[in-house]
């Protein structure tokens, strides 16, 4: 995957496939040139394909391993069928 640079407009690689399909380019901030804290919105992912998407970026731009454990943590975390209280599988 690889992101495109645009001639004017943000320094850091863009995804607009991945934006299209999730609705923003995490690229904004996982990206080495950006000065935006990424953890505020990695903590609310909250499903796989989302979490798929960013590990995708996070990969690509060189974001930090400490970055890319936690994503790939997050998303097989949301690839898990949820438990219910008894402690069953809900259906």
């Amino acid at each position: 995957m690889k992101g495109n640079h645009a001639d004017s407009g943000p320094s850091w690689p863009q995804f607009p496939d991945i934006q299209e399909e999730i609705g923003e380019d995490p690229a904004r901030y996982l990206s080495p040139q950006s000065d935006m804290s990424p953890w505020p919105r990695l903590r609310a992912i909250s499903s796989h394909e989302v979490a798929a998407a960013w590990l995708a970026v996070a990969r690509s731009v060189g974001a930090s391993s400490k970055i890319q454990t936690f994503l790939e943590e997050r998303k097989d975390e949301l690839e898990q069928p949820p438990v219910a209280a008894d402690g069953g599988d809900q259906q």
